[in-house]
Order: C-alpha cells, then sequence, then structure tokens
C-alpha cells in the first residue's frame, strides 16, 4: 500500500480509497495496513470503522481485527462506537 516514492500524504489518499473500495479483498487489506503505518495512521481508523457494518465479511473481520490492534483505550472507545 505504501511506495518509497510517495508522499505519506498521498500513501495516505490510497488507504483511504482501498478502505472506500467495493472490492472485498482491496478494503480488507488496506484496513489491516493501517496499524503498519503507525501514528500516520489514526486518521484512518474512523474510516475503517464505519465499515463495520459493511456487507461484506471479510470487511467486516477486518474492522474486528484492527479494533484488536489499538491500544486499550482507543480499543474500548472503538468497540463501543461500533456496538
Amino acid at each position: 500500500l505504501l511506495k518509497l516514492d510517495e508522499s505519506v500524504q498521498d500513501s495516505l489518499d490510497l488507504m483511504k480509497r482501498g478502505i472506500a473500495a467495493p472490492n472485498d479483498r482491496v478494503a480488507m487489506t488496506a484496513i489491516q495496513g493501517i496499524p503498519r503505518v503507525g501514528e500516520r495512521g489514526k486518521e484512518l481508523v474512523p474510516l475503517a470503522l464505519a465499515k463495520a457494518t459493511d456487507t461484506n465479511p471479510f470487511t467486516r473481520a477486518a474492522v474486528v481485527w484492527l479494533v484488536g490492534q489499538l491500544p486499550p483505550e482507543e480499543a474500548k472507545k472503538a468497540a463501543a462506537e461500533v456496538g
């Protein structure tokens, strides 16, 4: 998802498009990439959490996985938001 010759913002924009993609594997991969970009990926977490009710099970599973990757306080807050 991230290329060495791209700016951080370009990479985050690419991940945002991936999260919004209708293709289940693309969205899943983009969501799973969020923890790999560290603090820069924090802005993507709300976008990913919004996919918790997606019709695609791969996307929903990626959201659950993401919540498990968050620090405990953030995970607790995210889980409450997701329901």
